[in-house]
């Protein structure tokens, strides 16, 4: 489905619910028959969970002052927006240094004035450290919590 859903193609995220006493056949089920068993029909139906969850870590450390960090600005706000024309991806944005900051929550709509605000926090460089291991465990932490398949 993420591969269906990266090439542009629509996914509706369904899943089959089997065992059921109507809708349509499962023909896997039938040999159930022979034993009086009748729940061999099987439906799909929306599945409301988040297919991904995703973090993504953006430095913005002094070592990426300069045009690293414009890219890195650029190259964010273009995942972000890709992600958010994706069905079943949640996701979050956080800027780390020598602290991390979560500038985009999963669940959080993308909206133009969200997309402001991160942008803006994006263009301030503050910190001399660059804490990566400090970014990444915290972001493991809330995507542990997300509801998603994956993460």
């Amino acid at each position: 489905e993420l591969l269906a859903a990266l090439q542009g193609r629509r996914v509706g995220r369904r899943a089959m619910f089997r065992n059921l006493y109507s809708g349509a056949l499962d023909t896997t089920a039938l040999p159930r028959l022979k034993s009086g068993r009748m729940d061999v029909f099987q439906s799909p139906r929306p599945v409301s969970r988040p297919l991904a969850a995703v973090s993504l870590l953006v430095d913005r450390s002094q070592s990426m002052k300069g045009p690293r960090l414009a890219g890195a600005r650029a190259a964010a706000v273009l995942f972000l927006e890709t992600l958010a024309l994706l069905p079943g991806i949640t996701f979050e944005l956080a800027a780390f240094d020598d602290t991390t900051e979560v500038l985009k929550q999963c669940g959080q709509p993308l909206t133009l004035q969200a997309k402001q605000d991160i942008f803006g926090a994006l263009n301030r460089t503050s910190g001399e450290s660059t804490q990566a291991s400090h970014a990444l465990a915290g972001a493991l932490s809330r995507l542990a919590t997300a509801p998603a398949t994956m993460r």
